[in-house]
């Protein structure tokens, strides 16, 4: 029992990500066969997540000095300078748990099990809704969990996206003209934010140490990016 708790304890970063995932495309796969995807369904799924959440809270206190829940992708980019174009250089992308970060996926893990039930009053119930839901639960856990600069600002693009398409359906005829021209505006930005860092990470070497191995915003350690930042604009 013991071994099973740790491996979910060692793979939580992944899981918070990937279980809401799962069930919404479980549900949106037993729609297709004719099945109801219905709140009861996505309810399910969603405490799911507050189990893990909860084997975390009560897991051996995290550190202050270093995360102590992390799973760390490598990745092989070739070197940018031309005298160097044969030699590869590993790259990290990292999903992490830290002490700041357990407290504040409280939100999307606790509370979207109440949201869910509450869809019934709010008259939009529908697989569209409980599928996009399901999603939006999953890409916010994954920017509180994401420790590089491209992990996290992907999830706020998709997040964002998740959160265009609910206001859709929440607006039905009535459309909130402002709240969505200001979605649009936000997800443009984030698709820039996205296509600058891939260009800056695969095509400048002094920027990529900055952008994809330091300490990132979500663990709010803003002595080490300023210093990172600035360190990086003298060498440039």
């Amino acid at each position: 029992m013991n071994s099973f708790l740790n491996s979910i304890i060692s793979l939580s970063p992944v899981l918070l990500v990937v279980m809401p995932i799962a069930g919404a495309c479980f549900g949106w796969g037993i729609s297709q066969l004719g099945l109801e995807f219905n709140r009861w369904t996505a309810f399910s799924n969603s405490l799911i997540s507050c189990v893990i959440l909860s084997a975390l809270l009560t897991a051996p206190a995290l550190k202050n000095e270093s995360p102590t829940r992390a799973i760390s992708i490598s990745l092989k980019l070739p070197a940018a300078e031309t005298g160097h174009a044969n030699r590869e250089m590993s790259r990290h992308f990292q999903w992490t748990i830290d002490r700041l970060s357990l407290w504040f996926l409280l939100l999307p893990t606790c509370v979207w099990p109440a949201l869910i039930l509450l869809s019934r009053r709010m008259g939009v119930e529908s697989r569209g809704h409980y599928f996009l839901l399901m999603l939006l639960q999953s890409f916010l856990a994954g920017l509180l969990v994401a420790y590089d600069l491209i992990s996290f600002v992907t999830f706020l693009l998709t997040s964002t996206f998740c959160m265009l398409c609910l206001i859709r359906i929440w607006s039905g005829s009535r459309s909130i003209r402002l709240l969505e021209s200001t979605m649009y505006l936000q997800f443009l930005g984030d698709v820039l934010i996205v296509a600058g860092l891939v260009l800056a990470s695969t095509g400048y070497t002094w920027m990529q140490g900055l952008l994809l191995e330091s300490p990132q915003p979500v663990t709010f350690q803003f002595n080490e990016i300023l210093q990172g930042t600035v360190n990086d604009v003298a060498l440039y």
